[in-house]
């Protein structure tokens, strides 16, 4: 492997515009539909969970992405050094939200079932995925927090071996892994286990895989993986778009194979788009560098989205309704990114600041991670 033909670390914009548009998908999905609304806002509120998948590919990418090239420039892998990096940008941020949405509830709320102690613990503990929990988007960061710690884990026990290519049974176990959980879920789904998309983390850690999957060929074997995908680029999207269709097509309540095969075809999609722009030679157009803008953000977002859907939406919906169809979508997707923005100014990017001089990366280039 020539390391120097790997690229330098930096943002690409067009993985944070997958970030938005995820995030995006997410917001309206929580978001009400209108009596008015016609079918193609349907079809996006009836798919928009998919962004979640997108948002899990995305993450394996990345994060085994850094694993991956660290290991290539320095032989060796830093467990300790990426958790504590990794935790710096997702627990502040988290803890900031709980503290700050359970006051709330306690302070305005009527009803304080949703911070009973044991629902609280299952956020703190990031088990919520498995236990009655306060927020009901939490789970993703719970699937996300245990992939992290497997992860870390695993890739630190190949780094270890002492091969060319350390990492060569990666494209035999996740495949095994990915195979397990749609059984997994075939199994639980026969059983009447599944109530709507399952949220368990041996049930979700595929699409996470799958992600690793995509930057395994692309860290390790990049001349290969860059000649094909430029070479079949728009197929690769195209084909990677259609495998989500589905889920905008049949509502998930009534077709209970979108919650097992389905969910397949949604990490598989979105694997493709993300493999089919990682490799874009030309730059955005100026309006996706506005939304690749947005992105950054996602994760802050993403964690606020849910307080603009349940309190404030609900309590101004009639008055939005009088600015047509699309308004409340669009204050939902606005006042989300609004208050995700100055919460990730107010915390998680002055906790990054503070992390990468304490703990700095071993890229070349440092940049605000993802």
């Amino acid at each position: 492997m020539n390391v120097s033909a790997l690229p330098k670390r930096q943002r690409l914009p067009q993985l944070d515009f997958l970030r938005a548009a995820a995030c995006f998908l997410v917001i309206v999905s929580h978001s009400p539909v209108p009596i008015e609304a016609d079918s193609l806002m349907r079809a996006i509120h009836r798919g928009g969970w998919v962004g979640v998948d997108l948002f899990f590919v995305l993450s394996g990418y990345l994060v085994s992405g850094i694993l991956f090239e660290e290991y290539l420039r320095t032989g060796k892998v830093r467990p300790i050094q990426f958790a504590i990096r990794r935790s710096m940008k997702i627990y502040p941020a988290f803890y900031f939200y709980l503290f700050t949405t359970t006051i709330a509830i306690f302070v305005v709320a009527t009803d304080l079932s949703n911070i009973y102690i044991c629902r609280i613990a299952a956020e703190v503990f990031f088990v919520q995925n498995y236990f009655p929990s306060t927020w009901g988007h939490t789970w993703s960061l719970a699937v996300e927090e245990h992939f992290y710690i497997s992860i870390i884990a695993l890739i630190y026990l190949l780094a270890n071996r002492r091969s060319a290519n350390p990492f060569s049974g990666l494209p035999t176990v996740l495949p095994v892994v990915c195979l397990i959980c749609l059984l997994w879920r075939i199994y639980d789904a026969r059983n009447g286990f599944v109530n709507g998309v399952p949220h368990m983390t041996h049930l979700r850690i595929d699409a996470l895989s799958f992600g690793v999957l995509v930057a395994y060929a692309r860290h390790l074997h990049s001349v290969v993986f860059v000649r094909l995908v430029r070479s079949f680029r728009y197929p690769l999207l195209f084909f990677g778009i259609a495998l989500t269709l589905p889920s905008f097509i049949f509502a998930v309540s009534k077709n209970q194979w979108l919650t097992t095969y389905g969910l397949t075809m949604n990490y598989l999609g979105s694997g493709c788009v993300v493999a089919s722009l990682v490799c874009l030679e030309r730059s955005l157009p100026f309006l996706l560098l506005v939304i690749a803008r947005i992105g950054t953000y996602s994760y802050s977002i993403y964690l606020w989205h849910a307080v603009v859907v349940s309190w404030i939406v609900p309590r101004i919906s009639d008055r939005l309704l009088g600015f047509g169809p699309h308004a409340g979508w669009l204050f939902s997707v606005g006042a989300s990114t609004l208050i995700g923005v100055i919460a990730a100014h107010l915390v998680e990017i002055p906790v990054l600041r503070i992390r990468d001089r304490l703990v700095p990366s071993s890229s070349i280039q440092p940049v605000v991670d993802s």
